[in-house]
């Protein structure tokens, strides 16, 4: 039976999508005299939009089986989208360079993600009445925040600033918060309560985000793993949750290749080669246009995503049917 996609969830995915791009949008020092506030906020939003993938993700796995054909898929989709991204590196002047593309599955998100699918069963036979791990872990998440205010250079806020060790724990922290507080929320009636409360708390964080981030310049307060970033992504989920919205169909259809759009901006082939040539950041240095040059390259890398994500789908239906693999996929 096919999934349906409910277009809150989806509208979801696509802030998601839009909030990680712009964090991602090359910006220059020099252009920071110009657009330090644009750019400003574009950098807090980058830990807020992955907090909002994983708290998708992690509703619907919360009560999901466990699927290899989840964890294979993400990582032939990862090379895939190498191999598309050295092409289209090569077409425009740079040398192409498999070996980089075949590695990028490596990276620190969807190796995160993959970690959190493996966790997935295990968590869902934990005991929810048990929430002592999750304080923990906000504790831990909030002294490590404190810190980075003041010590920006200690070597446990490094650890936590690593991809490789905050991803897969702090997506699981996410799966075991989200697992618990599903319950805790569907019990709750009174959706219009919850709706006033998340849509203030959103207000309130996010600006706190901006304004600390801008006056200070303290990363800490707009990584994943800060409470403020954490709390402004969840209060947004909730405020979601609590509202009805008709199917949308052109949205669902949108949304349906926001994931891919994040996973190939993880890539160090886009990251490296395809920024590399368009030099925004030259452009971005004397431009007073920076706002209308972001929105230029955010529907340039939707644009490149719905056709790459198109491309993914045809060959992955491709792959599904090769015996070899569909006997993979359903091992137990």
């Amino acid at each position: 039976m096919k999934a349906v996609r409910e277009t809150k969830y989806e509208i979801l995915r696509i802030t998601g999508a839009i909030a990680i791009t712009l964090s991602h949008m090359p910006c220059s020092s020099e252009a920071l005299i110009i657009n330090q506030y644009i750019n400003a906020f574009h950098i807090i939003l980058g830990g807020f939009g992955v907090n909002l993938f994983v708290l998708i993700g992690a509703w619907f796995l919360s009560q999901s089986m466990f699927k290899l054909e989840r964890i294979t898929r993400i990582i032939l989709q990862m090379v895939f989208y190498g191999l598309l991204l050295d092409i289209l590196a090569f077409c425009l002047g740079t040398p192409i360079n498999l070996i980089t593309a075949a590695k990028g599955f490596i990276y620190w998100f969807p190796f995160g993600y993959v970690v959190m699918l493996l966790f997935a069963p295990l968590v869902n036979k934990w005991d929810v009445s048990r929430s002592k791990l999750i304080i923990c872990g906000g504790v831990i998440a909030t002294l490590v925040t404190l810190i980075g205010l003041v010590y920006k250079n200690s070597y446990i806020v490094k650890l936590f600033s690593k991809g490789a060790f905050i991803g897969p724990v702090w997506f699981v922290y996410i799966l075991i918060f989200t697992k618990v507080y599903k319950v805790k929320i569907e019990r709750v009636e009174n959706k219009i309560k919850i709706r006033m409360l998340s849509g203030i708390v959103f207000m309130l964080t996010l600006l706190a985000m901006f304004f600390v981030f801008n006056l200070n310049s303290k990363y800490a307060i707009r990584e994943m793993y800060s409470p403020v970033c954490f709390i402004c992504a969840l209060s947004l989920f909730t405020f979601v949750y609590s509202i009805r919205i008709k199917e949308v169909k052109v949205l669902n259809k949108i949304a349906g290749a926001s994931f891919g759009i994040y996973l190939f901006q993880c890539h160090r082939v886009f990251r490296e080669y395809v920024w590399g040539v368009f030099d925004f950041q030259r452009i971005s240095e004397t431009s007073v246009w920076y706002f209308l040059l972001n929105i230029v390259q955010l529907i340039g890398v939707f644009l490149l995503g719905f056709v790459m994500d198109s491309l993914w789908n045809i060959v992955y239906t491709r792959i599904k049917c090769i015996s070899i693999y569909k006997r993979f996929i359903n091992i137990k």
